[in-house]
């Protein structure tokens, strides 16, 4: 079981450019037992006895590339608590469907050699032959992930006389091949499309050759999971310009949205497949964030996507309905239906904790909040508090710890420095408690601060329970407190 205290709340994690793309709670298991906790996560490894161990195993592959500070998402947020492995591995983890054969891939790859096709990146789709060249070398590396893996070199020594060596599996099976594949390709459209070294230029031939890419990219979207998740990785680490300095940061590629979206909805709803939507959203926030050129009609359908998905799926475990209402907020967008769907999950009582605690987050941080959204957050939140109270007193875990201290951040900032992005029409502006809710700030806050301050060393039986006169203060009917402090 997680310790909250020892990862980063979900929402701060989504805020960061350096988190970007690293959500989550329980999912980190489940792309592979699915992917890791929300917004917040901590990467573990899993042998892979199971599809969902399986999965999570591929989030948490090291890139073979040096580590970049502002890489945003790699395969995919750490994985959410509580995912379960499927018993059997679902065709979307046992299929591979090549984009080429091998014979193709041979034939491309000596065809954009030959073409010097290095040096056709740097001036980019000049002329009709340029364009070719960069088609053939976007076919060339994508479908190489859906071939099969390098043969593995034999030494003299070790071979036996006569002995046929075994033909290579696919590329998904070895994850040493695919993620070093994968690596190099990210690497050759970040280093070598444009000029050498940047300079003049550098933007427009990456405007103008990315697209020739993603085209590419996104005819993984119906593919193996594992594939899915190196098609969200590659187009969310496409940088446009920027050198990664205070005053030059990086921008991302932000037409990759569209290619991102046809991901999403390609994606079902089944658990390893859930995770692989819960990248493909955080991917497209962290893009919209940090992105050049993002189209604001898809930034526009992506929020709106997200919030009708959270609304009509409260059976969506609570990391992924976390990493909905995240993905929302980072968005950023002045519509008020957005904030009143966030709003009703924060009133469905139905849902778990951690979606409607997460979901107040988002909510107070989004601009143009309408009257009646601010009017009825205040009881909302009062409601939310009370319900969390009691289930701590009833059978306190973790788990409650971690959502006390997430709805603490739905009425301050995570931290100082989240102040400058806060915009001044949304309900939360600044440091201090927003007026409006510092009623029930006044009432819920004791009790934060009591789970909080559990000794999370301890067994949950030593936990102490909530105090009457805290319940009290807060409105909360008197029960029992069947096991903690027992």
């Amino acid at each position: 079981m997680r310790r909250p205290s020892s990862r980063s709340l979900p929402f701060v994690r989504s805020l960061s450019p350096r988190g970007g793309l690293a959500l989550g709670g329980r999912f980190a298991l489940a792309l592979a037992a699915t992917l890791a906790v929300a917004p917040a996560a901590f990467a573990r490894q899993a042998a892979p006895d199971s599809p969902a161990a399986e999965l999570a195993e591929e989030a948490a592959q090291p890139d073979a590339a040096a580590a970049d500070p502002e890489a945003g998402p790699k395969t995919g947020p750490p994985l959410p608590r509580g995912i379960q492995p499927p018993p059997n591995k679902p065709a979307s983890m046992t299929t591979v469907t090549p984009l080429a054969s091998p014979e193709e891939l041979e034939q491309l790859g000596f065809a954009v050699r030959q073409a010097r096709y290095r040096d056709v990146l740097e001036v980019g789709p000049t002329n009709a032959d340029n364009r070719a060249v960069i088609e053939n070398w976007a076919k060339w590396r994508v479908a190489q992930l859906t071939g099969p893996a390098p043969p593995e070199e034999v030494e003299e020594d070790e071979a036996e006389e006569g002995e046929e060596p075994e033909p290579p599996g696919p590329m998904v099976e070895d994850r040493r091949a695919l993620a070093a594949a994968v690596a190099e390709l990210i690497r050759e459209a970040n280093r070598n499309v444009g000029p050498r070294r940047g300079g003049r230029g550098t933007e427009e031939i990456r405007l103008a050759v990315f697209p020739i890419l993603a085209a590419e990219v996104v005819k993984l979207k119906d593919n193996h999971l594992v594939l899915r998740t190196q098609a969200i990785k590659i187009l969310s680490r496409l940088e446009v310009s920027g050198d990664g300095s205070p005053s030059n940061p990086i921008r991302r590629y932000g037409p990759a949205l569209g290619p991102l979206l046809e991901i999403y909805k390609a994606t079902g709803d089944a658990e390893p497949e859930l995770a692989v939507k819960y990248q493909a959203a955080a991917a497209i926030a962290f893009v919209a964030e940090y992105g050049r050129n993002v189209p604001g009609q898809l930034q526009f359908e992506a929020a709106n996507l997200f919030a009708d998905d959270l609304v009509a799926h409260p059976e969506y475990p609570g990391w992924m309905q976390g990493g909905l209402a995240a993905a929302v907020a980072r968005l950023n967008l002045r519509e008020p239906t957005l904030l009143r769907k966030l709003l009703t999950v924060v009133q469905d009582e139905s849902r778990p904790f951690e979606a409607r605690t997460r979901a107040a987050m988002a909510l107070v941080r989004l601009p143009g909040a309408p009257s009646d959204v601010k009017s009825a957050l205040p009881g909302a939140l009062e409601e939310l508090g009370r319900a969390m109270a009691k289930s701590y007193n009833t059978r306190p875990s973790p788990e409650h710890v971690e959502n006390f201290r997430t709805l603490e951040f739905a009425f301050k900032p995570l931290a100082p420095s989240e102040v400058p992005r806060l915009s001044n029409t949304a309900i939360l502006t600044g440091e201090s408690v927003p007026s409006e809710l510092l009623a029930a700030y006044g009432r819920l806050h004791p009790l934060v601060k009591h789970v909080a301050n559990q000794n999370l060393a301890a067994p949950v039986n030593r936990w102490t329970p909530i105090p009457a006169d805290l319940l009290a203060n807060a409105g909360v009917e008197a029960a029992p407190a069947a096991n903690a402090g027992s």
